[in-house]
């Protein structure tokens, strides 16, 4: 299909900086860029909630964007500190899933 796949996970190594502002491999022509946009409002649609999805979709972006920003500034994003801060304000994850016991 027109979404191309995802690039690789990289770890957060304690000091590192993302690659927000580095320039990618991967070049897509404006169509395709059209194409993928277009195939996830297809999967929006097919959602049983479109409206949560589409707010979810919409909330990542902005959480990319304040990221985009942090490390502009910079202020590197880590996952180790993230999870840290996350167990401090919500408490403990649950194995599962599901909502967080705070």
């Amino acid at each position: 299909g027109p979404v191309p796949p995802d690039p690789p996970q990289r770890s957060a190594a304690p000091g590192a900086q993302s690659s927000l502002f580095e320039p990618q491999a991967v070049h897509l022509p404006l169509t395709d860029l059209l194409a993928v946009y277009a195939e996830q409002q297809r999967r929006h649609e097919r959602c049983e909630h479109p409206d949560r999805m589409r707010l979810l979709t919409a909330a990542e972006s902005a959480g990319m964007l304040v990221a985009a920003e942090l490390n502009h500034a910079g202020l590197p994003w880590r996952a180790d500190v993230h999870r840290e801060v996350l167990h401090d304000l919500l408490g403990e994850r649950y194995a599962g899933g599901g909502e967080p016991r705070r």
